[in-house]
């Protein structure tokens, strides 16, 4: 089911003030988007190193540190908290057609959690004021905070929890106020614009998501939060140089501070059990090392007291900079044909992946760079045949 309610109210009180209040709420309460399987590869290239043939090998009764002969996992959210003990020989979950494949589109063996739920509501107000017939300042100040909740099962298998079982939980709640000024001088022959900006975000993202049976179980439950502020300061102007020609000129600072604190971690502990130092607390002579040392020690894992977490504890910070200027020129051939090209440069900031199945000694090693873009546009827009035809 889905419910939206939007309004929308203006308020002015005199021929120079206007108020515009925005409000919008959104409700969605379903089912998940089934997963049917078309087709499977029972013998994947280059799968060797894949968790998947881990699972494969413990079916057919390899032994594997004590991945193959444990219970699983850890934080199984399920009556025992346990997986079924992985008998070597006994295969819990084949994969062939016979047991992934109904041989329907329509049709789905897809078994374990099923919905999603989506609430939304957001909030807007514009106060605009007539400084002069010429120069009207403008604020304008936005509200939104999003919770979201899915649990879907991505394997299209009947067997529940056994493969691949997916829930989320994402909350965002966001602020932004932009101060603006809008103009016309020089006899309506430059129309400018300028104004600064302010955003503020802060969310987390908590996945739990098992794969194969449940030996590598990933869980963000602890922390993955982010926070985000930006400011900026912008201008841009439209120029008319003749009756012909018009230049455009513009450009944005923005400054932006980001931290984020990642909290991902193996529920089932697959690094130990697979290495064969387990417990985390056992001693690193199961590995070579000194007796003295800890398997999480040897393993690397960072944060004490957190044996399965992968990230290290405390904020990462990044700061970003950039200019991004525009420029353009434009020639009236007639009232009916414009030629223009435009120049421009785009930025999106970075951040970090809150996705690991590995242990990372740094912050810095889950961080992707901005992205950063330059882009050529020239063209031309007419109108023909008495306005019959718009062709750009």
């Amino acid at each position: 089911s889905r419910q939206a309610v939007r309004g929308k109210l203006v308020w002015e009180p005199n021929d120079r003030f206007k108020t515009t209040v925005t409000a919008d709420w959104t409700h969605e309460d379903q089912e998940s988007i089934p997963t049917t399987i078309l087709q499977s590869y029972p013998n994947t290239p280059n799968a060797a190193g894949s968790i998947a043939a881990l699972y494969t090998a413990c079916t057919h009764g390899a032994t594997i540190g004590v991945l193959c002969s444990s219970r699983r996992s850890d934080g199984w959210p399920s009556v025992g908290g346990l997986m079924p003990l992985n008998t070597p020989g006994i295969n819990w979950l084949p994969i062939d057609a016979s047991t992934t494949q109904t041989g329907n589109i329509d049709t789905t063996y897809a078994h374990g959690p099923n919905f999603a739920k989506f609430d939304a509501e957001g909030l807007g107000i514009t106060l605009q004021y007539d400084l002069t017939p010429d120069i009207t300042l403008k604020s304008i100040t936005g509200a939104r905070h999003i919770n979201w909740h899915i649990g879907t099962n991505l394997d299209g298998s009947p067997e529940n929890g056994l493969f691949l079982n997916v829930t989320d939980k994402q909350r965002q709640t966001q602020f932004s106020e932009e101060l603006q000024a809008v103009g016309t001088a020089l006899g309506e022959r430059l129309h400018w614009v300028a104004g600064l900006y302010y955003f503020y975000e802060e969310g987390f993202v908590h996945d739990w998501v098992s794969f194969d049976g449940g030996l590598l179980t990933v869980d963000d439950k602890k922390d993955n939060l982010l926070a985000t502020n930006n400011y900026a300061a912008y201008a841009h102007a439209d120029y008319k140089l003749t009756e012909k020609i018009g230049v455009t000129v513009g450009a944005r600072y923005s400054m932006e501070n980001k931290k984020f604190l990642g909290g991902q971690q193996d529920d089932n502990g697959l690094s130990y059990k697979a290495s064969g130092c387990y417990p985390p607390t056992a001693s690193g002579a199961l590995l070579g090392a000194p007796a003295f040392l800890t398997c999480q020690q040897v393993l690397g894992f960072p944060v004490a007291g957190q044996p399965f977490r992968y990230f290290p504890a405390g904020w990462n910070k990044r700061n970003f900079y950039e200019l991004t200027p525009t420029l353009g020129l434009q020639y009236h051939w007639d009232q009916d044909l414009m030629l223009y090209f435009r120049w421009s440069k785009g930025f999106k900031s970075g951040g970090w992946t809150t996705r690991l199945s590995k242990v990372i000694a740094n912050g810095a090693d889950a961080q992707f760079g901005p992205e950063k873009a330059t882009s050529y546009e020239g063209g031309f827009k007419s109108e023909w045949f008495d306005h019959r035809l718009v062709l750009n």
